[in-house]
């Protein structure tokens, strides 16, 4: 028996919030000095305690043993050696009186003994996956040589990554993050840790059996930062650090980088290294065999095509399974075209069939001379789904990896019928973080809204898509935080619904920044991310947000603006050590991301206000370009960060793209400048009102239909319950400074400010209008403002101000028709009926604006042929009779496919329980295909559906949304009552409600 025996000083940092740690731990970490019969101490004060594993376990778990030992290092205030003592006989000398011992059943000679002596209860981690235990014991004795340890921290695993996740377990109670590297988080250290567990700690098998990461897309950052880095090539020294990540992550399988690199190619200790520190290494959903597309585009001979070259085909992939012979690796079968195409449409299905049937002969051929059989995989991405729904199969073995749309929406999942054929090979999922392709890659920054994955991922989870968790994650940075989210899950679902996620980023927070606020930081993170989300950076241009209507891009810019606001300060609490993990993770997204968003904007103004004929059109040109250089170096701060570690890796262009690839370098949309050294046509003064793109005086094509000798303009309607204030903007025309003047013709029209002088010719004041509604007499229909100035060859403007007086209705509870419409957030029912243990749920802070609603179980039963159904009611009042008697709504539903083969998603709506009016979102495609209106689903983040009802009084009213079937999820419901509502980006705000 070979023991090796690792010493060190130990020290521990534990954070703990509202009960529950990132990766699910139950806590037995302490910072003070305990005693009793289940406390050992790790380290106090000058004393410490061993690491002790048998030389004869894992190599992975020997080496996992010395980065905790590494790890001890990182954090303690002490500077104990560290050192190895090996022994072939048992014979154990210089061990102090408590340890923490560490070792795999069935593996561990040591461990054998130690279990045999003490009695120890292994049943509920005995031949389970990847389990571990941990446990005090008092008085042990250690190797053959009896060798008495006064305590001992008892580490046990089922098998080999069961230990390494063990050891990782209590390095991450300690206080190192498994971003340790990755992210650069430095943690706190102490000098006084103890370990306390009355009962043993069990961590079961993880929810998911295979959890890991795709490298891909990964020109110009990854690749850029690992030539400049680690040499021409993605070599072992890079991936070692990948290994150690996703170990920490409690994750156990690769997808390495595919695009100008070859995995088992460049550097031969790859994969060896790989099973040595116990990853599970694949290739991706185009690369079947093991073997990577730059191999066929340097060895390849002839045509990748089965049909012509199928003899060269199999000789090839012969190579790459006889390599992979020794390691623990999941082999994708079937075949796509070259270049991540489709395989030609021709005679597909049967191709497919017989490729797989080779291919399987090739892998028997090698299975028997494996560690671990050979696991394999068929990845159902895009129209290899479609051989599957055309009558395609594969032997029952072989894992099926559904996939979504590219975009987060998963595409499939096992019916009922296919979770009970328990298919040996079960199901799994190949997901997106990033994306290049149709309608527009995405690799730049986070835009993955955890809320969003949550949701996913846990349908996944009850559908029994459970074997494989695989994520495209791009560069890798700067996808860290949905990374450890999908890990997180992974591991262990059990711990996550959709109303304690805010928990997670709470515990993330206090693992990587120690003691600062860290619901702020939550905030900061869900927030930003939440924004991303609602509208991919890569998709932004000068007209998504209005500059008209309901004030959306200035709320737009206003939250962005707070955001980074908070981010600052927060940031400025940070520990100086722990500032380049805070710019990294928070800052850094948050500023760039408001910068891009201001770009758009500000050069939407300069377009819209050089057609005004402003004198701001230049200026707004002006901070665009100067936003422009900010974007570059916020860039050029992140490449700079601890010396230039990470230069290169936000190298990803992402301004002005033409069409769905990445532009080949920033650049800036349109900016248009007007001549200020002159006057306007119109004379020095100049209004703009909101709800119109025209400009007063003057002829402008937006004013009326003809575009010239239109009348003066009016405001939209003032009403008591619609929204409180509108804008009037009044700017200069001219060379010179002008004063202006506001002046209402009654005193209930309040405007804020009155009156100003123009100092320079870039400058303009927006008025903001309200109501003073105890003021306004009975029976008064408008009003009216006078826009003047005292400069010469002023044409002085009069704006009408109508209004509509109105009461609030008696012993109404809900929303109130305002300005022509009433919009509703999903979350604001007045009544949520249940069916048969179906109800409705609250979807925090999912979507686009406030939340949405979908129906739990998300396994329920279909409600299609049903007489009833779980219903959400709405109530609104009407003060106007619809147009016609003919009531337009607008359900705003989120992105969602039809997941069933066989039940679509649908739902119905009605007014009043008057007629259903029945939708299907999402329309049927061809197999293997997305339907027609997918590319503006995924790039809007939303589906619009009208109905039209029949309402033909005012007053009091009631919608009725029905579940026909799960998974349909509702953010918002738009009613347009007398006029067209303007369908901007996030819709109109919510009405009042009572």
């Amino acid at each position: 028996m070979k023991i090796v025996v690792v010493v060190c000083c130990l020290y521990l940092i534990f954070q703990k919030v509202s009960g529950i740690f990132v990766n699910n731990q139950l806590p037995y970490i302490s910072f003070t000095q305990t005693t009793g019969a289940n406390s050992i101490a790790l380290l106090n004060g000058v004393s410490s305690a061993d690491i002790i594993v048998d030389g004869g376990d894992w190599p992975g778990v020997i080496r996992a043993a010395k980065d905790l030992q590494s790890d001890f290092a990182k954090i303690s205030t002490r500077n104990t050696p560290f050192r190895v003592l090996t022994s072939w006989n048992g014979t154990i000398s210089g061990i102090k009186n408590n340890a923490i011992v560490i070792g795999t059943l069935g593996k561990s000679i040591l461990i054998s003994s130690i279990i045999s002596r003490n009695n120890i209860d292994v049943s509920k981690i005995s031949g389970k996956w990847e389990s571990f235990q941990v446990q005090v014991l008092k008085n042990v004795a250690i190797g053959t040589s009896n060798v008495t340890v006064s305590s001992i921290l008892l580490i046990l695993g089922s098998d080999k990554r069961g230990s390494i996740y063990g050891i990782y377990d209590l390095s991450e109670q300690i206080g190192i993050s498994p971003w340790w590297w990755f992210a650069d988080i430095v943690p706190t250290q102490k000098n006084v840790i103890y370990g306390n567990l009355l009962t043993p700690y069990v961590q079961g098998s993880p929810t998911v059996k295979y959890r890991g990461i795709f490298l891909n897309d990964e020109q110009p950052g990854l690749t850029n930062w690992i030539k400049e880095k680690f040499g021409p090539v993605y070599n072992s020294d890079f991936y070692v650090k990948v290994f150690e990540l996703l170990l920490r992550l409690k994750a156990n399988y690769l997808w390495p980088a595919m695009w100008d690199s070859m995995f088992g190619v460049d550097d031969l200790n790859n994969q060896r290294l790989a099973d040595l520190y116990g990853i599970v290494m694949s290739t991706s959903h185009q690369e079947p065999m093991m073997r990577a597309t730059k191999e066929w585009q340097t060895m390849g001979n002839g045509v990748w095509n089965y049909t012509t070259n199928s003899e060269f085909l199999k000789n090839f992939w012969d190579v790459s399974i006889k390599r992979s012979a020794s390691y623990e690796s999941y082999v994708v079968v079937g075949m796509r075209g070259d270049g991540d195409l489709p395989y030609s449409e021709d005679l597909a299905v049967s191709i497919q069939q017989k490729i797989v049937e080779d291919q399987r002969d090739i892998i028997a051929k090698y299975q028997n001379s494996t560690k671990v059989p050979f696991k394999q995989v068929w990845c159902l991405y895009k129209e290899v789904q479609g051989y599957f729904e055309r009558g395609m199969r594969v032997p029952e073995d072989v894992t099926l990896l559904w996939v979504d749309d590219n975009w987060g929406n998963i595409r499939r999942l096992p019916t009922d019928e296919e979770v009970t054929e328990n298919r040996s090979g079960g199901a799994g999922i190949y997901y997106h973080f990033d994306y290049v392709g149709d309608p527009r890659s995405y690799k730049w920054i986070n835009t993955n809204h955890i809320p969003k994955i949550y949701e996913q991922l846990s349908l996944a989870v009850e559908r029994g898509a459970t074997q494989i968790f695989v994520v495209n994650v791009g560069d890798l940075k700067p996808m860290e935080i949905p990374i450890d989210f999908f890990m997180t899950y992974a591991w262990d679902s059990t711990k996550w619904t959709h109303n304690n996620l805010n928990v997670y980023l709470q515990s993330w927070s206090a693992r990587e920044f120690g003691n600062i606020d860290h619901k702020e930081v939550a905030y900061l993170v869900d927030t930003y991310t939440k924004y991303n989300a609602r509208r991919k950076p890569e998709l932004l241009d000068v007209n998504i947000y209005s500059l008209i209507y309901f004030s959306e891009a200035e709320t737009i810019l206003a939250e962005w603006d707070d955001l980074e606001a908070r981010a600052l300060r927060t940031y400025g609490t940070v520990s100086n050590a722990r500032q380049p993990s805070f710019f990294q993770l928070v800052l850094h997204p948050i500023q760039a991301s408001a910068t891009v968003n201001r770009i758009y904007i500000n050069a939407a103004r300069s377009q819209l206000y050089s057609t005004q004929v402003r004198n701001s059109a230049n200026y707004y040109a002006e901070q665009t370009e100067l936003l422009f250089q900010k974007d570059a170096d916020i860039t050029k701060q992140y490449h700079s960060l601890l010396n230039g570690k990470w230069n290169h890796i936000m190298d990803q262009t992402h301004l002005n793209y033409q069409f769905w690839q990445q532009p080949m370098k920033n650049s800036l949309p349109a900016l248009n400048l007007v001549q200020t050294s002159e006057m306007g046509l119109p004379g020095p003064l100049g209004l703009a009102i909101q709800g119109s793109q025209g400009a007063w005086p003057g002829d402008n094509k937006f004013q009326c239909s003809q575009g010239y000798n239109c009348p003066p303009p009016t405001l939209q309607t003032f009403e008591t319950f619609g929204v409180k204030s509108r804008w009037i903007d009044v700017f200069n025309r001219g060379p010179k400074s002008i004063p202006f003047k506001a002046t209402p013709s009654h005193n209930w029209i309040k405007i804020s400010p009155s009156q100003g002088t123009f100092k320079d010719n870039s400058q303009e004041t927006r008025l903001t209008i309200t109501i003073d509604w105890n003021s306004v007499p009975a029976n008064t229909t408008s009003g009216t403002i006078l826009i003047s100035s005292t400069a010469a060859l002023t044409t002085n403007v009069t704006v009408t101000v109508p209004v509509i007086s109105r009461t609030k209705p008696p012993s109404f509870i809900g929303h109130l028709e305002g300005d022509g419409y009433v919009s509703i957030e999903a979350i604001h029912f007045t009544k949520n009926t249940p069916v048969d243990g179906v109800q409705w749920q609250i979807l925090p802070n999912y979507g686009k604006t406030l939340g949405a609603v979908t129906p739990f179980p998300r396994t329920a039963k279909s409600f299609v042929n049903a007489t009833t159904s779980p219903v959400l009611e709405y109530s609104f009042f009407l003060y106007s009779k619809p147009v016609g008697g003919s009531l337009a709504i607008t359900s705003y539903i989120a992105p969602a496919l039809n997941q069933h083969p066989t039940r679509p998603l649908q739902f119905q709506i009605s007014v009043d329980n008057g007629p259903r009016v029945t939708f299907q979102p999402i329309p049927s495609a061809a197999p293997g295909t997305l339907p027609a209106m997918w590319k503006g689903m995924v790039a809007d983040q939303i589906v619009q559906l009208v109905s039209t009802h029949e309402v033909i009084r005012s007053g009091a009213h009631t919608i009725q949304f029905w579940m026909l079937e799960p998974n349909i999820i509702l953010e918002k419901i738009v009613l347009n009552i007398t006029k067209t509502v303007p369908n901007t980006y996030l819709g109109p705000p919510e009405s009042i409600r009572i």
